[in-house]
């Protein structure tokens, strides 16, 4: 039974959904989950597979998906091993020698399944997996079937996998799910996810920035800024005696490497070096990854970044991104924010310093449809001076015991 973490009732309210949904015989095949990254979904998918399998899945088999980024499956697994240990969690090679057997959950790579290449599946493999598949469905083994962060997974390729298991229920997880009509839908209040402590109550966009000065070169003006606002963070945690060490993520445009070497400098000018522990990179080509990263008390001070970690990592202690890439769609803005609105410790200081997170970005173009992200997705102080009205007022704590006293005049008195 899983019991080692703190309940949410939102969390629970979204596992009774899924068992509900999962043992009626009338429900829609598809259950789409969206929650807000920092919601606690594979804690929320682990309690479900947990309860499932206790009550009622003496014959069904679970498969997790999961996008390459990350190593996204490899967390998942290690987290459900942490949290529920008496579960049978597999990788898929090894449910390919053992079978897809009933109470099994395993989770699975979609890079190792769906594209070519040095991590693809051979073809004898590949038909040695549609067997196992067909073995189990004749021992008659039902099939449920997690699939996290949905919204990467839509290929042709995907689907042939996802049909050949004809599972019972298929569950869709995303911090950016649609609702469709034809599925189950249930959705996760940010609010709730805010009023529980476990992600940031709003979000400073460019504070500090001068739409008026004449920038040489954006890495450098952001930068300044950026570390100019980790060090305030900082000293605030160390003021009311909280171990944690903030992080800035710099994300980076596709290509570029000048615009990587650029920022490297000025890192090493400001005294942050890969040398000293304080500068970290983690991207498709190239990895170098202190072991203390995701503590919250880690080293690192600056992550350079560019897709491989939009999705399937969690640090909660970052807490500032430095956008330096062109806009790209509005889903990967979403996850990448998502980044940075984890709380380190799981709840809120009620210092606003500390309970917001701050993003910098000169990108035209990425700001126009983060702002129409933000608009759907979260709660957003604007901080773009005179370029954009701010949409949505916070109410200081210092101001919340502010009254003022009615009086009723008598207007006919006065003529």
């Amino acid at each position: 039974m899983v019991s080692k973490i703190k309940d949410f009732e939102f969390q629970t309210q979204c596992v009774d959904y899924l068992i509900d949904k999962t043992i009626e015989t009338d429900s829609k095949q598809v259950i789409t989950v969206k929650a807000p990254t920092g919601a606690g979904k594979t804690v929320i998918l682990i309690k479900y597979v947990d309860q499932f399998l206790k009550n009622t899945g003496n014959n069904t088999a679970f498969i997790w998906l999961c996008p390459g980024k990350g190593n996204l499956e490899e967390q998942s697994k290690e987290r459900m091993e942490e949290l529920a240990p008496h579960l049978d969690t597999r990788n898929l090679m090894y449910s390919m020698m053992a079978g897809f057997e009933a109470g099994s959950i395993t989770f699975i790579n979609w890079e190792l399944v769906t594209k070519k290449g040095n991590t693809a599946l051979k073809d004898s493999e590949r038909s040695n997996l549609f067997e196992k598949i067909a073995e189990a469905h004749k021992d008659g083994v039902e099939f449920v079937i997690i699939i996290d962060e949905e919204h990467l997974n839509n290929t042709k390729k995907a689907d042939d996998v996802i049909n050949a298991f004809a599972a019972k229920n298929i569950i869709r997880v995303s911090a950016t799910a649609n609702k469709v009509p034809h599925q189950e839908f249930y959705e996760i209040s940010e609010d709730d996810v805010i009023g529980a402590g476990l992600i940031t109550r709003a979000i400073y966009v460019n504070e500090g920035v001068d739409e008026k000065k004449e920038i040489q070169n954006d890495y450098e003006y952001l930068l300044d800024l950026a570390d100019e606002k980790r060090k305030e963070i900082a000293a605030n945690y160390e003021n009311i005696k909280v171990n944690v060490r903030p992080l800035v993520l710099i994300q980076f445009p596709m290509g570029q490497p000048e615009t990587i070497k650029a920022v490297e400098d000025k890192l090493a000018s400001m005294g942050y070096t890969y040398d000293n522990g304080m500068v970290n990179i983690w991207m498709s080509d190239e990895k170098i990854v202190s072991e203390d990263l995701i503590n919250i008390d880690g080293s690192p001070a600056f992550l350079l970044m560019k897709q491989a970690i939009s999705t399937g990592w969690d640090c909660p202690r970052a807490k500032i991104l430095v956008k330096l890439r062109e806009g790209g769609s509005e889903d990967f803005q979403i996850q990448t924010i998502g980044r940075i609105r984890r709380m380190p410790e799981g709840k809120h200081y009620g210092l606003n310093i500390l309970d917001y997170c701050y993003i910098y970005t000169l990108d035209t173009q990425y700001k126009m449809g983060l702002l129409s992200s933000l608009d759907k997705a979260y709660q957003v102080r604007r901080l773009f001076l005179k370029a954009y009205q701010v949409r949505r007022l916070f109410l200081k704590d210092e101001a919340k015991s502010f009254t003022l006293k009615k009086e009723m005049r008598d207007l006919d008195l006065m003529d």
